[in-house]
């Protein structure tokens, strides 16, 4: 809706959930709207200028959950989002969650396992990882959980590289920048 004219401009249908909008505005990330029992939506982007649409394919699941939690690099060049399968909330537990990491011609350039981040974030297990943003055009910001809830870290992955270095225990809010 531009506020100074009441003009309002449909970008996403009723089906899609956002996930995340690039810094400039020109890409939103979204899943479309399905049922868990349909295995939840894969990720997607739209370019709002063009109307392009990219999808990213699920990874195979027996209990897909689906996609969210995206994130888009400073400059465009790259999508993170977080995949799920299992149950959290079930008698014996089995939920799983990956990081994974596309471009913008829709090719998944890197995946990350919830495993892959235990060595390096000093924790005794890992319950859930999710990309949280972005310090730079190459290295991304992962939030991985423990046990508990509050049990959490910040790891930095170097996209290029794939290398993986603990930043801070604590959970993540949001970055501030100056003006």
């Amino acid at each position: 809706l531009d506020l100074s004219t009441g003009i309002a401009c449909q970008y996403l249908g009723a089906d899609a959930n956002p996930s995340a909008l690039s810094a400039d505005r020109q890409w939103a990330a979204y899943t479309n709207d399905m049922s868990v029992e349909a295995g939840g939506g894969a990720m997607a982007i739209r370019n709002l200028v063009t109307g392009e649409n990219i999808s990213f394919p699920l990874v195979d699941s027996i209990e897909q959950r689906g996609a969210g939690e995206a994130s888009f690099s400073p400059n465009n060049q790259y999508l993170a989002w977080m995949e799920a399968n299992g149950w959290q909330m079930s008698e014996t537990p089995n939920f799983h969650s990956l990081v994974r990491v596309g471009n913008m011609n829709g090719n998944v350039i890197a995946q990350f396992a919830d495993t892959a981040f235990l060595n390096v974030s000093g924790l005794a297990s890992i319950q859930r990882v999710q990309p949280v943003g972005w310090f730079d055009d190459d290295t991304l910001v992962v939030m991985a959980r423990g046990e508990y809830w509050d049990d959490s870290v910040l790891i930095l992955i170097d996209i290029p590289s794939q290398a993986m270095r603990l930043l801070a225990r604590g959970t993540f809010v949001d970055f501030t920048y100056p003006n």
